[in-house]
């Protein structure tokens, strides 16, 4: 926050900005150690990411450093920040929708219910038996 030099709103934005990436490293932290509780909901950005951080998901990194001297302590701040995030091990396993006995059943049901929409002959007619269909789907 003293490097931008943001006043008023840009400040208040800066701040929460630090917040979100100081809980970040906390959440980085905590799933590499392997501690019971993971702090994912100290910040936006963490419940935002939780499902990539420590989800069923792979999840890349991008570090972006400097190589002026100027930068020097952000860079190495930063390259410390991403070797930790990169000892963070998830175990992504592929979601399959499984077939389930009632797909066929349910599928069969939607079917006859769309002829019998089909069959009727005026709109009227046709408006009460979707109406009737879909009463009956909700049961």
């Amino acid at each position: 926050v003293k490097l931008s030099g943001a006043e008023g709103d840009q400040l208040s934005q800066a701040i929460n900005i630090n917040h979100g990436l100081f809980v970040l490293g906390k959440v980085i932290t905590a799933l590499t150690d392997g501690s019971s509780h993971v702090p994912f909901r100290e910040s936006k950005l963490t419940r935002i990411l939780q499902n990539s951080l420590g989800g069923n998901s792979q999840t890349c990194m991008i570090a972006c450093v400097s190589p002026a001297d100027a930068n020097m302590a952000e860079t190495i701040s930063t390259l410390k920040y991403a070797a930790k995030a990169k000892e963070i091990r998830n175990k992504p396993v592929a979601n399959h929708l499984s077939a389930c006995s009632n797909c066929a059943i349910l599928q069969a049901q939607i079917d006859s219910l769309q002829k019998q929409v089909r069959s009727s002959q005026s709109p009227l007619i046709q408006q009460d038996c979707l109406h009737r269909c879909l009463t009956q789907l909700e049961a």
